[in-house]
């Protein structure tokens, strides 16, 4: 199993797929299933996303609906400096 981490915080997490979406981190409570946490977060991208057919997600720390959603599996962390 790859090593899952908090966007926010760092801190390991252990999640079953598919992760609910209100799924929080147990060290700092930030939402585990939003953009920052998802392997088609990049801020290269247009909207911040590899995944040319996802709607756009303005707040990409926050929990959201999207549906190609799929926890980034290598472990880089995306440290926020906007915790909310």
């Amino acid at each position: 199993m790859p090593s899952l981490a908090c966007h926010l915080c760092g801190a390991p997490l252990e999640v079953n797929e598919p992760v609910a979406r209100a799924a929080e981190c147990p060290a700092c409570r930030g939402d585990v299933r939003c953009c920052r946490n998802c392997r088609h977060y990049d801020e290269r991208y247009n909207n911040a996303c590899t995944e040319t057919e996802a709607d756009l997600v303005t707040e990409k720390v926050r929990r959201n609906f999207c549906e190609f959603f799929d926890f980034n599996p290598t472990g880089k962390v995306w440290l926020s400096t906007n915790h909310r």
